[in-house]
């Protein structure tokens, strides 16, 4: 169970450098149907918001990003209706893009993990809360918060108020509800996604993964972009290693092999690396195949 581990985290953030916030209390929200500065809809079309209209970017490409639903047994595990922030606040950050963490809690004795799927599909509250547009795939979560909505005073308060009316409207199940929100640093996010790891999954503790030589992307390895592009250097430096101590016949026969390997595979799957993954290595005759 994720939940103790990342309390643990969060509490020894706060005796260090970085902010960490707790918003407790009644919502700031006139019954189900919202605030007046954000009326709740009952249902429309989502909120898009242009980059150009766009005051914080949460988690885009490049910035590391996670988000999950977790079921706590027990609504008394949990806090009910406490927001932690760790980082930055919205109105903090205008014209900035954040790392972004997003975890759910929610309790309820009839709650199911058969209910997992449709409780991470109610996050997407773009056609509901006007001044945020958010989608989500997988582990990973991007929003955007409009200028106008940040004007009125829209903040990660807002978003966890209107998450949790939400998800009691919908789920008369839910007896619970905690949330946490993390914009602090790209390491944070990705130390949050190792936590939020079930047991068996979760990889063990040490150094971060060796990136490549040139590199100079503070992100890590798992929230960029080139990841598939690293991983094929890699693959192909490994392959490569297996010959450099083959006689000379034997390592051209196997460069060969690989080679040939390596150009079929690209041609199916129309790689445009392809040509500049092929090289001859060290101590070859400079030919192709």
């Amino acid at each position: 169970m994720s939940y103790p581990l990342i309390k643990a985290w969060v509490e020894g953030l706060k005796k260090g450098p970085t902010q960490v916030r707790e918003i407790r209390g009644p919502a700031p929200l006139s019954g189900p149907q919202g605030s007046p500065d954000f009326p709740m809809e009952e249902q429309g079309k989502p909120d898009i918001i242009l980059k150009e209209d766009t005051a914080v970017e949460l988690g885009p490409p490049g910035r590391s990003s996670f988000q999950t639903v977790s079921l706590v047994q027990s609504p008394f595990i949990l806090e009910d209706g406490l927001i932690t922030l760790v980082g930055p606040d919205l109105p903090e950050a205008r014209g900035r893009d954040l790392p972004f963490g997003q975890v759910l809690w929610v309790a309820g004795e009839g709650l199911k993990k058969d209910h997992l799927r449709e409780l991470e599909r109610k996050q997407l509250i773009s056609n509901r809360l006007p001044g945020y547009m958010v989608r989500w795939a997988g582990g990973r979560i991007w929003a955007r918060v409009g200028l106008q909505a940040l004007e009125r005073g829209f903040s990660f308060e807002t978003v966890g108020r209107y998450l949790m009316v939400h998800y009691r409207r919908t789920f008369s199940a839910v007896q619970g509800m905690e949330i946490l929100f993390v914009t602090s640093s790209d390491a944070d996010v990705t130390h949050l996604r190792r936590l939020s790891a079930p047991e068996p999954d979760r990889p063990p503790q040490g150094p971060k993964r060796e990136k490549l030589e040139g590199c100079t992307l503070a992100i890590d390895c798992e929230d960029c972009p080139n990841k598939p592009v690293c991983d094929r250097i890699r693959e192909m430096a490994e392959r490569f290693e297996q010959v450099k101590d083959l006689d000379e016949e034997e390592r051209k026969r196997l460069v060969q092999k690989i080679l040939f390997s390596e150009r079929t595979k690209n041609r199916l799957t129309k790689d445009p690396l392809s040509k500049d993954l092929l090289v001859e290595p060290p101590g070859g005759d400079g030919k192709r195949p």
